[in-house]
Parts: structure tokens; sequence; C-alpha cells
């Protein structure tokens, strides 16, 4: 005679079909008991790398619009300094003309369309 504990039941066997029969069932119930806790594993791993991925996309977006804004800061402090020194030297042109000094200013002038067509902008590469 033997025993085997299913759960709350105790079966005792003598050689009879009937325990082979809960036996089975008991496997079948631990199986699917596996089954469901690998599909839940497997489930919990796919959704915690696709969040891992994610979040990866995140940070990359991030960066580039941090590099985005400090060009754009670049460009701006750059832009301010040019109409600074395009002001100021429309100015001095001015004072020339109004002090009676057409050539000193014609030549400042000259001098500074020299400059201009000299500075020409990087290309830009993509």
């Amino acid at each position: 005679m033997g025993a085997i504990c299913l759960g709350r039941r105790v079966l005792v066997y003598a050689g009879c079909a009937k325990p082979v029969e809960g036996v089975r069932r008991g496997a079948v119930h631990w199986a699917d008991a596996i089954i469901a806790v690998l599909c839940f594993t497997i489930i919990n791993t796919h959704e915690k790398a696709a969040q891992e991925h994610l979040a990866q996309i995140l940070r990359l977006q991030m960066d580039t619009l941090r590099k985005q804004i400090d060009a754009e800061k670049k460009h701006r402090a750059d832009m301010a300094i040019l109409r600074h020194d395009m002001r100021h030297e429309a100015g001095v042109i001015a004072e020339l003309f109004r002090a009676g000094k057409d050539a000193q200013a014609e030549a400042v002038y000259a001098q500074w369309q020299a400059s201009l067509a000299r500075a020409e902008p990087e290309p830009i590469s993509r």
C-alpha cells in the first residue's frame, strides 16, 4: 500500500487505477501552474525590456534636444555680436560723413565691405 498527497487529499492506493488518475491530474495541475509562471515571467521580462528600450530612446531624444538648444543659444549670441558690430560700423561711417570726412568714411566703408565679403558662412554638412 502507498499514499500520495495531492493538496488536501491523501490518496491511499493498492495498485488500483484511481490513484494513477489523481496523480495524473495533480501532475497536469502542476504543469499548468509552471506554464502560467513561465508565461508571466516571459511577458514581464518583455515588458521590462520594452520599457528600458523606450527609456533609452527618450534619453537620446533629450540629449538631441539639449544639443539643439545649446546650438540655438550660441547662434543667438553670435547674432547679437554681429548686430552690435554692424551698428558700430554704421555709426562710425555716419559720424565720418557728418564730420565732413567723406574720403575717410568711404575708405572705412570699403574695408567693411571687404571684410564682409571674406566672411563666408561655414557650409552646413548633413
